[in-house]
């Protein structure tokens, strides 16, 4: 004979508040699975990622392959994003090439948070079109990292050339307390 569950219904599974690992059946942190079995999103995370790791070599040809058999498809979308994220393109392609030319790391996030301190505007002449300036120029030996970049319109960055002039007004320190 059953025992009385009273308002609970369902399996002894469809009862427990926590996974087996202790983390809380909440909203946010469960995932069911089409065939109805709960699992914790914490621990299923973890789960995928250690499968796709262990078979990373398999997946990674099964991707190749099909980029290979579809490849107009793959150029169109990239065609088709490029057009429609034209300005995040145009800086991804500007950090790729100074990231060949240079030694240090920018980034996209790096780039975004000096635009943030400084405004995004040049800092020589205040134009709201702005592009990467190395304050020391990475053909004189200048680093690709946060603390070297200002932003200067294209017009003020051609004018500079390979001179070292820091236009920003505190000489860096804001973005290398960022940083």
């Amino acid at each position: 004979m059953r025992k009385h569950l009273g308002p609970l219904r369902g399996n002894a599974n469809a009862r427990k508040t926590h996974c087996p690992q202790g983390h809380e059946y909440t909203e946010e942190n469960t995932y069911v699975s089409p065939d109805g079995v709960r699992q914790c999103r914490t621990c299923r995370k973890v789960r995928v990622m250690e499968s796709w790791w262990r078979h990373r070599a398999k997946r990674m040809a099964e991707n190749k392959a099909w980029r290979e058999e579809n490849a107009d498809r793959v150029r169109e979308n990239l065609r088709r994003w490029n057009e429609e994220n034209r300005d995040r393109a145009n800086l991804l392609h500007r950090l790729k090439k100074q990231r060949r030319r240079a030694a240090g790391t920018l980034t996209a996030t790096d780039w975004e948070l000096v635009l943030d301190i400084y405004g995004a505007a040049c800092l020589a002449c205040g134009k709201p079109e702005v592009t990467i300036d190395h304050v020391v120029p990475v053909s004189e030996g200048g680093l690709n990292t946060i603390v070297n970049v200002q932003p200067l319109c294209s017009y003020c960055n051609t004018s500079k050339g390979t001179k070292t002039i820091d236009y920003r007004p505190d000489g860096g320190a804001a973005v290398a307390d960022a940083a």
